[in-house]
């Protein structure tokens, strides 16, 4: 069942002090996941934070990255605005084992988030961005996403926010079931197969 591996399958990222710091591998689980971003800390938007992907000890490097663990959108609402509620609705319909919370400059009236994706299985660097901007696209939320967020290295900061709008902090989460990346790779090689041969 889903709750069990929630409790038992330790996802590797790796977490750092700053985003100029070297990263420090680490591991948990999906529930221990959502326990820290849960809570949110009040101050400036740089600090500590951390990287979805299996990464050794040393410099945060898109070519030092063995495997990504999650899938992480950044929700930016730059051209397109999508609420909360939207969102719950759009990983609910699909089923899928969510957290979302909101980042740095949200308001409720400009609204930015996080969304993390559990998956089925670790991602090949080459084959996440791919992957990723895929699921947006199924789920239907490509036009709210930042797409210059999508390196297999990027790092989150961890949930912050200034005094004045911790009330405003949401966070959110499903215990669904994880994207099946298998599933998602074999309808992405399919798609390259059929795309017409340049004259």
């Amino acid at each position: 069942m889903s709750t069990s591996k929630s409790n038992v399958t330790k996802i590797k990222y790796a977490i750092a002090e700053s985003v100029h710091a070297t990263v420090t591998a680490n591991k948990c689980s999906w529930r221990a996941l959502c326990s820290n971003l849960r809570r949110v800390n009040v101050g400036q938007k740089d600090g500590p934070g951390w990287v979805a992907a299996e990464i050794p000890d040393g410099p945060r490097k898109s070519e030092r990255v063995l495997s990504v663990s999650l899938l992480v959108f950044d929700i930016d609402n730059k051209d397109h605005t999508i609420f909360d509620i939207d969102l719950q609705e759009r990983i609910l319909f699909n089923g899928y084992r969510a957290a979302i919370h909101s980042t740095y400059n949200h308001t409720p009236d400009k609204p930015r988030f996080r969304l993390i994706l559990d998956i089925s299985e670790p991602i090949c660097p080459e084959n996440h961005k791919a992957l990723l901007l895929n699921v947006a696209q199924d789920m239907g939320i490509s036009d709210f996403i930042d797409k210059a967020c999508v390196d297999s290295a990027r790092y989150f900061y961890l949930p912050r926010c200034p005094k004045e709008r911790v009330k405003d902090y949401i966070f959110w989460s499903f215990d669904g079931q994880p994207v099946d990346v298998s599933a998602y790779l074999d309808l992405i090689s399919i798609s390259d197969e059929t795309l017409p041969i340049p004259l």
